[in-house]
Order: structure tokens, then C-alpha cells, then sequence
């Protein structure tokens, strides 16, 4: 029997348990799909525990075997919050350790290095650095928070330097946010060629993603104003809001906000472009990233996953259609056009049927999938 997953219809496999996530979309695997796999693997009678940091279901002995959480790439027996004497942190890749193990000098069962021995500084490098006649930092980087309890927040990071968790965690200033348990020690870095910005994964245990593209390890991808920057698997996301040559492009005109959440998306669009929105926009696509990132921050709230899963499951995988036109005098209008054979509802008028448009003015409340509603925001 296949195992489908809910969201995008791909076929899961056993495999993909390793992962919990579908290969496809990107979503958790439901834990109805979950003890399917398992079924069909011959693992339902075996015990399985769950990892105290994101939660995925773990064979017993994967649990106990030492090695990191597949999912989140931690200690699946010890919180990465945990405080107090009986644990430290390797100072080369900062795993948990119990801190008689750290204090005995055996190996990190991460790394392998001396987790008391500060890593040694790497000698000098081939890789671009600062233009001739500038200091290191000239550029400044700014991204805002999408998701989680530090959402809206910017902050500023530096180009040509190797980041990671103590960065973002330096960087941000205020409580421990939940996604840098999946931010590696060195994770990404920034460069600026030619005035255009690029952004590197350095081979990172959760990789990252950059406007829905999974980015090869060690590979430069040119990033700009509004790109939307995924770590750890969906876990954290970011958005290049501003950087010191061009700190004052404004990218969208309007933005969408979705009201349970506040979690916002703008709005790329420029004259007579279009945009669709739903569970798979795209043929064989994923998500919409404004649904990911509505699903994940409620996940990092707390919300049980299989009631956010099915509540996902009534918008439709084409739910509607936004285009931007622009009038003689240059000012910016966008039209909604339904795609969903179960509409799509525009303040108290509904688009009942496929094709039915409605222009949108600021503050206009767009419903659908029964308990998804947004706000239309003017930015300029």
C-alpha cells in the first residue's frame, strides 16, 4: 500500500523517516503517516522514543545509540536548553555533553575533538575577502525574522566571515530563539562581488534554502532585496531586508499578513506579473513559502502538528492567483483571481466560483480553506 503524503500527494518511502520531513514539499510526515511507514518497514512493534528537541519519532536504539537526531542534528536525549552543572558544551561544534565526559577528556561523540580544547584558528585563506582600501565589515547585512517569538525582528550580520549558532544568537539579543538548535556551529557566510550580494551554505548538518531552492554545500547563490533565507529545514526564516549599498530599496508594495500568526509575505511582484497561491502553486512545487512559514511558525509556538496538517488540508493546491497592475499615474492595484472550486471569500463577498476577481484595497481580509485569513497590507 502507498503512503501519500497530505500535502503535496508524493509517495513516502521507509527512508524518509530518517528525515521526517517529505522529500517533496518539505512538511513533517504526519504521525498517522509515520506508523504507516513504520508498518510497512516491519519497526510498529519496535519502541520508539521521541527527541527532546524537535519531537521526531526515533527508533529505541537510534535514541540511545549516541548519534545525533537525523531531523535536528542533536543530542536526541538532552534539550539544547538544558542549564546547570551536569552538562557542557564542546567549544569545537558545541554539542551537549554531560560534563563528567567533558571533564574526562574522552572525545566528542560529535566531532571527535577534545570538546575542552578551543578549536585553532584556521591560517589565511584564498577565499575573497574585503575589497582593497575597505575594513572587513563595510558590509552591512540586515535580515528580519519571519518566524517564531523573535518574528519582525532585524538584525545585522557581517560579509566574508564563517556563521553560525553563537552568530545568530550574538546577532538577534533576546530570548534563546527555538530555530538554533538547527544552525551549525558554521553554517553560512555572506559575500559581496561586484556589488551583488551572494550567500553560501558551508556544508551546514541542516542545510539551507534560498527562495525554495535547497542550496548545495560550498556553492555561492546571488541573493536580493526580499530573498527569504530557510535554515534547518524550515525551522528558521529569514528575510534580506536591507544591506549597505542598497539600504534604502523598498521591494514590495504591499505585503500579506496572516492574522493568527502575524506572520507577514510580501509581495514581489512588479506591473503585470502574477502569483499563485496554495498548497502546490507549482506543478510538483512545494508549499507556498507564506503557507511554510504560517505552519512552521505555529509549530514553534506549540501547536500540535497533525491538527495544523489537517487544517491545511482544506485550501486547495491552486487556492488563487494575485497579478499587480499599475494605472496610467503609476499607482500600484492588485487583483485576486480564485482558483479553488471552494473559493475564495474577499471581505464579505465570496469568489464562489473558478476565475471570479476582485481588485483588493488596503486592509482587504481574504479568506479561505475554512480557517486561513489574511490582511492585505500597503507598504508605500
Amino acid at each position: 500500500m502507498s503512503v501519500i503524503c497530505e500535502f503535496c500527494g508524493a509517495e513516502l518511502h521507509v527512508d524518509d523517516l530518517k528525515q521526517g520531513v517529505c522529500p517533496k514539499c518539505g512538511f513533517p510526515i504526519s504521525e498517522d503517516n509515520q506508523k504507516l511507514l513504520r508498518d510497512e518497514a516491519g519497526l510498529i512493534d519496535k519502541p520508539m522514543k521521541a527527541c527532546v528537541n524537535c519531537n521526531t519519532l526515533l527508533p529505541e536504539a537510534d535514541f540511545n545509540s549516541g548519534q545525533p537526531c537525523p531531523q535536528c542534528g542533536n543530542d536526541p536525549t538532552r534539550s539544547i536548553d538544558t542549564e546547570g552543572p551536569e552538562v557542557k558544551q564542546c567549544k569545537n561544534c558545541d554539542w551537549t555533553i554531560p560534563a563528567a565526559d567533558y571533564d574526562s577528556g574522552k572525545p566528542c561523540p560529535n566531532c571527535g575533538n577534545d570538546p575542552r580544547a578551543t578549536p585553532t584558528p584556521p591560517g589565511p585563506s584564498s577565499e575573497p575577502g574585503p575589497s582593497p582600501g575597505g575594513n572587513e565589515n563595510e558590509l552591512e547585512i540586515m535580515l528580519e525574522v519571519v518566524i517564531g517569538s523573535e518574528k519582525g525582528k532585524s538584525f545585522s550580520l557581517p560579509q566574508d566571515k564563517d556563521l553560525g549558532r553563537a552568530a545568530f544568537e550574538k546577532s538577534i539579543q533576546g530570548v534563546k530563539p527555538k530555530f538554533l538548535e538547527f544552525i551549525s556551529i558554521k553554517h553560512m557566510k555572506f559575500h559581496s562581488e561586484e556589488g551583488r550580494l551572494q550567500i553560501m551554505d558551508l556544508g551546514s548538518r541542516n542545510g539551507t534554502a534560498v527562495n525554495e531552492v535547497q542550496m548545495e554545500p560550498n556553492k555561492f547563490y546571488e541573493i536580493n532585496i526580499g530573498s527569504r533565507i530557510v535554515l534547518g529545514k524550515g525551522a528558521g526564516v529569514f528575510r534580506l531586508v536591507a544591506y549597505s549599498q542598497c539600504p534604502s530599496i523598498q521591494p514590495a508594495n504591499f505585503q500579506l499578513k496572516e492574522l493568527t500568526t502575524q506572520v507577514v509575505y510580501p509581495v514581489l511582484l512588479k506591473s503585470g506579473e502574477k502569483e499563485v497561491f496554495g498548497r502546490e502553486p507549482l506543478e510538483n512545487g512545494p508549499i507556498h513559502p507564506f503557507l511554510h512559514d504560517v505552519f512552521f511558525d505555529r509549530l514553534s509556538e506549540g501547536d500540535d502538528k497533525d491538527t495544523i496538517l489537517a487544517e491545511f488540508q482544506h485550501i486547495s493546491r491552486k487556492q488563487f492567483v494575485l497579478e499587480l497592475n499599475t494605472n496610467e499615474e503609476g499607482s500600484p492595484t492588485l487583483i485576486i483571481t480564485n482558483l479553488s472550486k471552494y473559493g475564495t471569500k474577499v471581505n464579505d463577498d465570496l469568489l464562489a466560483n473558478p476565475g471570479d476577481s476582485a481588485s483588493l484595497i488596503e486592509n482587504a481580509k481574504i479568506s479561505f480553506g475554512k480557517t486561513f485569513e489574511c490582511i492585505l497590507e500597503k507598504l508605500n
